[in-house]
């Protein structure tokens, strides 16, 4: 639950967009409408305020099923802390992540070592060199080991290869970590070639 001066402003059950950054978020909300009316909103104006919240399009935006697989576009996670985030979403569920893209020379290492801590242990299909640059980072990580990671060509590939190594019942998660490659135009041609491939 999020309150303030002992009352409940909102349980965390009710939010209708997933994961606890998204508390965080309401939070930020709540302490910037403090800091401008010098008064914390009352609970039925954060229901309202939260109530219809959709969340953003290509942000662990839940887009279907597939044969029994949840697939989940994340397409606007261009650095490892939004990954982290969104895999956050899914914790304790079998996981497919795939992740990669342009190379920025961003560290990897907390991405690496929250996916290896996790169980059950997730695989990770890897995109370009952004998605290397994963596998270094794993490879940097004793646990590492027990991720299974694939490579793919291109992000068609990536699905293809996500939905063989995902059993019914998990998450396929596209939570790129790195940036889209310039050639490939931004999240947006990604977040619809995932779509495509997905089905």
């Amino acid at each position: 639950a999020v309150s303030a001066d002992g009352a409940v402003l909102i349980e965390a059950g009710t939010l209708p967009v997933p994961g606890r950054h998204n508390l965080w978020n309401v939070c930020g909300a709540i302490s910037g409408v403090l800091l401008l009316e010098g008064r914390v909103p009352a609970a039925g104006a954060v229901a309202d305020a939260v109530g219809d919240l959709v969340g953003l399009p290509s942000r662990c935006q839940v887009v279907g099923q597939r044969d029994g697989r949840i697939l989940v576009d994340d397409a606007l996670a261009s650095n490892p802390f939004a990954t982290l985030a969104s895999i956050d979403v899914f914790s304790g569920r079998d996981l497919t992540l795939i992740a990669g893209g342009a190379d920025r020379g961003v560290d990897m290492g907390g991405l690496a070592a929250a996916l290896a801590g996790r169980h059950p242990v997730p695989t990770v299909v890897v995109l370009g060199p952004g998605g290397h640059r994963l596998v270094e980072a794993l490879a940097g990580v004793a646990e590492g080991a027990a991720v299974r990671v694939l490579s793919a060509a291109s992000l068609e590939d990536g699905v293809a290869e996500a939905i063989a190594a995902t059993m019914a019942g998990g998450v396929i998660l596209f939570s790129p970590a790195p940036p889209t490659p310039p050639e490939e135009g931004d999240f947006r041609p990604r977040s619809r070639r995932f779509l495509e491939a997905a089905g």
